[in-house]
């Protein structure tokens, strides 16, 4: 058999168990909502935040860079780390993939700091996306981010069905401090490696 013919039995056997892009589409099953990750949103996807505000959730928040998470402290745990706690705002996003995610906004402090315009930049791209679909990117020359709008007419987000006290269990369920015994405060004062 010459090397034109097995290409061609081989073009054939492609053709054959190609699927169409729609394979995945059955309307007889609903997809479960079983990660949502906390994230900002990446530079290269148009995204929209939810505009009710009772989609928005404040607290405590400590992160360690070795751990590569961000964790909500109880109310009862700030005051054994307050030196570490950052206070952020959750908001619920969603990109053109219906992939939902929650985006932790830094907020103005207590002790009267502004905050840097890193921080203003992406609360003014969040407020922006609540009506547009929008990207962000960095500038390090400007320090801070971008908005761009979306040229498209994208259709509105189909938001998931979950409660957002539901989405934030699913976020949360593994990165919740509550008490001083947690294994990431041993660790953030020596405890335990």
């Amino acid at each position: 058999m010459n090397k034109n013919n097995e290409l061609k039995d081989k073009l054939k056997i492609f053709e054959r168990v190609r699927l169409d892009q729609d394979y995945l589409d059955d309307s007889d099953v609903q997809q479960i909502l079983s990660t949502v990750v906390i994230r900002k949103p990446n530079k290269d996807e148009f995204f929209r935040v939810h505009s009710d505000p009772n989609r928005n959730f404040f607290a405590g928040t400590l992160k360690l860079n070795t751990e590569r998470e961000i964790y909500v402290c109880d109310p009862d745990v700030i005051p054994s780390i307050k030196e570490d706690v950052i206070a952020k705002s959750f908001v619920q996003c969603i990109n053109t993939a219906s992939v939902t995610f929650l985006w932790p906004l830094k907020l103005p402090s207590n002790d009267g700091r502004a905050l840097d315009q890193w921080s203003r930049s992406a609360l003014n791209a969040a407020s922006l996306a609540k009506d547009k679909w929008i990207k962000m990117r960095s500038d390090f020359s400007a320090g801070g981010y971008f908005a761009f709008q979306a040229k498209g007419d994208l259709p509105d987000p189909e938001w998931p069905e979950e409660t957002f006290e539901e989405i934030l269990e699913i976020a949360f369920r593994d990165c919740y401090i509550d008490n001083v015994d947690h294994h990431i405060i041993r660790k953030l004062k020596g405890l335990q490696i």
